[in-house]
């Protein structure tokens, strides 16, 4: 082999060997850019994953923020509803405390004048002076409901003759104490001149007959009830003999213990559309005996044993 030909060969080979490392060298410097190309991917999916956290905190805290604002504005709402509320509340307790502060006033006028009345019923009642004149021992529990009351208790003396009563009208406080000054009236005017034989049961036969016409006479209304229901008695000293009418109030009389009571006619002092004729009860009395006569308020009470 001449000179150059190896010359030319060994050209050859070198050309050959830096093809091969350029082809080595371009292999590597590519590998290096799909090196770099995925960290860039690396760096960008994680650029992208932050960002798609960060957007989604971001629409979290829009959403808050949106639910913030609506609920301020129902809040808001609200409290314009209460106030309006309040102001409406407001101007009702101020009209009510002027509803109630006239009502106060007529009712305090209201009640003096009803105070007023139950001086006038006391006066009319018998006192307990006059009681005492002509009774050693007895007792008298007059408790009025609303002031003035439709019970009254009403008693005359003339001569030997003493005539006693206890009644209950019909209503209580201001109806039941007019009722009761009408009857108070007309037993005045009944047992004006007390005979020593007048019978309770005439007593009360004619304030049946006064006590309807004052009613009829004063009312265009008809069937009224007002009227009064009353055990009445007529004592006489000397005799020693009590006799007893009564209208639905029984007389009670006790002796040595024994309870007896005197039943009355189921018929009222007043209108009725069945009336029945009062009897006169004669009872043997002495001084050791005791009588009582009571409206049925003593009996009757809405609130258990007091």
């Amino acid at each position: 082999m001449s000179c150059s030909e190896s010359e030319q060969r060994l050209k050859r080979d070198l050309r050959s060997v830096n093809n091969e490392l350029e082809r080595y060298r371009t292999l590597y410097e590519n590998y290096q850019k799909s090196e770099q190309v995925k960290k860039d991917n690396a760096r960008n999916e994680r650029k992208t994953a932050t960002y798609r956290r960060i957007l989604s905190e971001a629409e979290s805290v829009m959403l808050e923020r949106k639910q913030i604002e609506e609920e301020k504005l129902e809040i808001q709402n609200r409290n314009r509803k209460l106030w309006d509320m309040s102001l409406s509340i407001q101007k009702e307790k101020e009209r009510i405390a002027i509803l109630k502060k006239d009502i106060e006033q007529k009712h305090l006028s209201v009640t003096d004048s009803i105070r007023y009345a139950r001086y006038i019923q006391l006066a009319v009642l018998p006192s307990i002076d006059v009681l005492g004149q002509w009774f050693d021992d007895y007792f008298i529990f007059w408790r009025p409901l609303e002031i003035v009351s439709g019970d009254f208790y009403w008693m005359k003396r003339q001569g030997d003759v003493i005539v006693f009563t206890v009644a209950d009208c019909t209503g209580h406080g201001v109806l039941g104490a007019f009722v009761s000054l009408l009857g108070i009236t007309f037993l005045n005017e009944i047992c004006s001149n007390i005979s020593n034989g007048i019978k309770p049961s005439y007593i009360l036969e004619q304030l049946r007959n006064n006590v309807i016409d004052a009613i009829k006479h004063n009312s265009d209304e008809e069937n009224i009830d007002n009227g009064m229901d009353i055990a009445l008695c007529v004592y006489d000293i000397k005799k020693q003999r009590l006799q007893y009418s009564g209208a639905n109030n029984s007389m009670y009389h006790v002796r040595n213990g024994v309870l007896t009571e005197y039943k009355p006619v189921r018929n009222p002092i007043g209108d009725y559309p069945s009336k029945k004729d009062f009897e006169t009860l004669d009872v043997d009395i002495k001084f050791v005996d005791w009588i009582y006569l009571f409206s049925d308020g003593l009996a009757d009470q809405f609130w258990g044993d007091d």
